[in-house]
């Protein structure tokens, strides 16, 4: 594990040095502000981790560029007019304008997807890349713990349907290991092994989060050769 450690913080330096950036100029579409924010040029993705960061030549996430003057984060191309008539007055709120001295941009997102009552996969995934983003900071576990919450009544909405949601129930193992609730991440793994997945790429997840937990590792970790 100390290699793959080792390996993994070299790899970091390496295409952190390697990403460029590019000045580009956006209109909020709240207020119709003009600003100018570096936009990586491009991304080159040759890894994950365990906690499905992206890995390689790119930023994770993907930094959607925010209003500098009433925090909006542009999470698309386009809005169109009812979009932002329904999304404004959120923006505006004390609850928003709040969250913005102290969280992070997909922190925001998220909260703007809850507003919009967005699909619960979608909050969740959302949380997950704001605790990319808080990694190290004091933030980082109360975002997993939202995303974490988000994958459980994710994994609750689709366990209605025929076909069981191998993802959902991976990131409550994931998390739970995260946040040093070894016990719950054991008692979650049993419920991923028995979806009794054949796919090769989930099993070697799988095995891999079970060396994780038994050696009580709240890591993520870049996947190494033999677990994909």
């Amino acid at each position: 594990m100390k290699f793959l450690l080792t390996l993994f913080l070299i790899s970091v330096s390496t295409s952190s040095s390697a990403l460029l950036y590019k000045e580009e100029a956006f209109k909020c579409p709240i207020g119709g502000e003009e600003f100018i924010t570096n936009i990586p040029r491009s991304s080159h993705h040759v890894g994950a981790r365990t906690d499905y960061k992206p890995f390689g030549m790119l930023e994770a996430p993907w930094p959607h560029p925010v209003c500098p003057e009433n925090g909006f984060v542009m999470y698309d191309d386009k809005f169109s007019v009812k979009e932002i008539k329904v999304i404004k007055p959120y923006i505006f709120s004390l609850e928003y304008q709040g969250y913005r001295l102290s969280e992070t941009r997909h922190f925001l997102l998220a909260k703007i997807f809850e507003y919009q009552q967005r699909p619960i996969s979608e909050i969740a995934d959302t949380y997950l890349k704001a605790s990319w983003e808080a990694e190290g900071g004091p933030n980082y576990n109360r975002y997993l713990k939202l995303a974490l919450g988000a994958f459980e009544l994710s994994l609750k909405q689709d366990n209605t349907h025929i076909k069981p949601n191998w993802h959902d129930q991976y990131m409550l193992v994931e998390l739970n290991r995260l946040l040093g609730n070894f016990k719950v991440a054991t008692v979650e793994l049993e419920n991923l092994k028995a979806l009794n997945q054949t796919d090769e790429y989930r099993l070697s997840r799988q095995r891999f989060e079970q060396d994780l937990i038994q050696e009580r590792n709240f890591r993520a970790w870049l996947l190494p050769d033999g677990y994909y």
